[in-house]
């Protein structure tokens, strides 16, 4: 908690509380780009003030949808300041063709995220930036037929 000792000479004090959680301001999202397995996708959520991440208890992680399969971000660094990285790495067997989609919110896994004050963020994910082509093609190729020529030669 912050103290204010505004004139403790003349004996008279004020005394303020900082009770604002910080919230997210924005989200930045890995370039438009198709990914394949092993490529990394980073994502930064950004707080209306300095995030101090605690994952004792577990790391926070972001949900994402590609196609039609869920996958996670896990948080990687950032903690103190105001700019907190995710990152997934791609897994093979995966297509999403119409751009990746983001949960609604930072889910904690009983990690804790608070301010100096120690107020909780408020995890719900505002100004995420646009995903619809940040693409993923990690599907290995497969043969469909072989042909081979007529009478053998």
């Amino acid at each position: 908690m912050d103290y204010v000792d505004a004139n403790a000479s003349a004996g008279s004090f004020s005394v303020s509380m900082d009770t604002t959680a910080p919230t997210v301001s924005s989200v930045s999202v890995p370039a438009n780009a198709t990914y394949v397995a092993g490529d990394n996708l980073y994502f930064t959520v950004n707080t209306t003030e300095n995030v101090t991440v605690n994952t004792g208890g577990g790391t926070p992680t972001l949900a994402l949808t590609i196609g039609a399969t869920g996958k996670t971000a896990s948080y990687v660094s950032g903690t103190g300041t105001s700019a907190l990285v995710f990152r997934y790495t791609v897994e093979s067997g995966l297509a999403d063709t119409d751009g990746i989609a983001v949960g609604g919110s930072i889910t904690l896994n009983s990690g804790t995220m608070k301010d100096a004050a120690g107020n909780d963020l408020t995890t719900t994910l505002n100004s995420v930036g646009s995903l619809t082509a940040v693409l993923v093609d990690s599907t290995a190729p497969t043969v469909s037929s072989v042909s081979v020529p007529a009478n053998a030669t």
